[in-house]
């Protein structure tokens, strides 16, 4: 389970895709019971984040528009007057019925996801990754701290997911399958690819059939064996690697060429779920190696 959750208030608990899917549907119950079970002074942040949530989820727009009042009452009535009760990141007092006036934002933003379009969220934690199948049955494997979502009900007219990490994706052929993430997108018909879209990181991999990488103005045709990433300007380069090979994250080796040590140390966090602290002066270093995550001493 993801560390961030730790510094989270109510609100960006609540505001958080993958807490939305589990406090309505119950997704990944037993990880966020593992993890409530070992830091159990956050029960009651999570109670009030799931009490906001539950509250204001709302029915499907009407034509004429959002009944801003009715939302309101609804908010209004989500959070009754209690007591203050401690909000440990920021250090101050939060009043529930404050808690829920601040989230006037987030239910119009939880209104349109999970009102409409239905949104469901993947993700992978900290020393974790998940395999999945998607509703057509084209499969997904995420890496360690990465997440998926889409809209299942709109599935079969429109396959099309948000990517935030590095996914490797298998797909049934079909209509247009579309990735997008923060640094492009990325459309096939039927596939297997691999997508890092990590910060400022932006890399596909092409290991069978073709693939179209988009980026502002640009775009770059993938076959087999193709890779792209972007570049500090912004620019989609275009290489080339071994595609009857693993991909290195899937059978558990992370290969590094001439990489920054902080990018290094990054990805063991992510594999390991440990905290790498290192002096400023080391972070620009450059390492080529590999490790295992199946072997902490390897790394």
């Amino acid at each position: 389970m993801d560390a961030k959750f730790l510094t989270y208030d109510v609100v960006e608990l609540a505001a958080d895709p993958a807490f939305q899917a589990y406090a309505l549907d119950k997704v990944d119950q037993p990880a966020w019971d593992t993890w409530l079970a070992s830091h159990p002074e956050q029960e009651q942040k999570i109670k009030e984040a799931s009490q906001l949530v539950q509250n204001i989820r709302v029915k499907p727009l009407p034509k004429s528009g959002i009944d801003t009042a009715a939302l309101w009452d609804r908010i209004d009535q989500a959070s009754p007057e209690q007591k203050a009760t401690e909000a440990p990141r920021k250090g101050r007092r939060i009043m529930l019925r404050w808690v829920a006036a601040a989230a006037a934002g987030l239910a119009l933003l939880i209104f349109f996801n999970l009102g409409q379009q239905g949104l469901t969220t993947f993700e992978a934690g900290l020393a974790e990754s998940q395999s999945m199948a998607l509703p057509d049955q084209s499969t997904v494997q995420l890496n360690a701290d990465s997440r998926i979502s889409y809209s299942k009900k709109d599935w079969k007219e429109n396959r099309e997911l948000e990517l935030n990490g590095e996914a490797f994706f298998q797909v049934q052929k079909g209509k247009k399958f579309s990735v997008k993430t923060p640094g492009g997108t990325v459309e096939v018909l039927g596939t297997s690819f691999n997508v890092l879209a990590r910060g400022k990181e932006f890399e596909v991999h092409c290991k069978t059939g073709r693939v179209a990488v988009r980026s502002g103005n640009s775009e770059v045709i993938l076959n087999p064996g193709d890779k792209v990433s972007k570049t500090e300007q912004g620019a989609l380069r275009k290489g080339s690697f071994d595609e009857s090979q693993e991909v290195d994250w899937i059978v558990g080796r992370f290969r590094f060429n001439n990489a920054p040590l902080e990018k290094v140390m990054g990805s063991i966090e992510r594999q390991f779920g440990y905290k790498v602290d290192m002096p400023q002066e080391l972070k620009a270093t450059a390492f080529t190696g590999l490790y295992e995550s199946n072997n902490i001493d390897s790394a």
